[in-house]
């Protein structure tokens, strides 16, 4: 017997008994498109820029917590080619933008793991 509690502690732990160093999950479910988007922004830090996992986690959150207006593009720029990602994250904001996105959309991922 499973209780609802251990299942998220449950399947990273048996990724990390199967070899993984790390692992991302999701606190709660969050949608496809804010997941394309942060996972497309997490796995450039991590094989483009060379940041540890923890950083590029990181990085990936705070730039869709900072860039609500681009959430739907940075989602959509999905597949091996990083460059349109990074154009889109690097990109300014509108001056007049102060929105931030929704926190449940990039705050319910975690870091399983030593994080480097």
């Amino acid at each position: 017997d499973v209780a609802p509690c251990e299942a998220l502690y449950g399947l990273p732990r048996a990724f990390h008994i199967a070899g993984a160093r790390n692992v991302v999950v999701s606190l709660w479910r969050v949608s496809d498109q804010a997941t394309a988007a942060l996972m497309g922004l997490f796995y450039h830090a991590l094989w483009i820029e060379g940041k540890t996992p923890l950083e590029s986690l990181r990085s990936a959150q705070l730039t869709l917590y900072r860039r609500p207006d681009m959430l739907e593009a940075l989602a959509e720029s999905r597949g091996p080619n990083f460059k349109k990602t990074v154009t889109l994250a690097a990109a300014e904001s509108p001056p007049h933008t102060r929105r931030t996105t929704a926190t449940v959309l990039w705050a319910g991922f975690t870091l399983s793991g030593s994080g480097r």
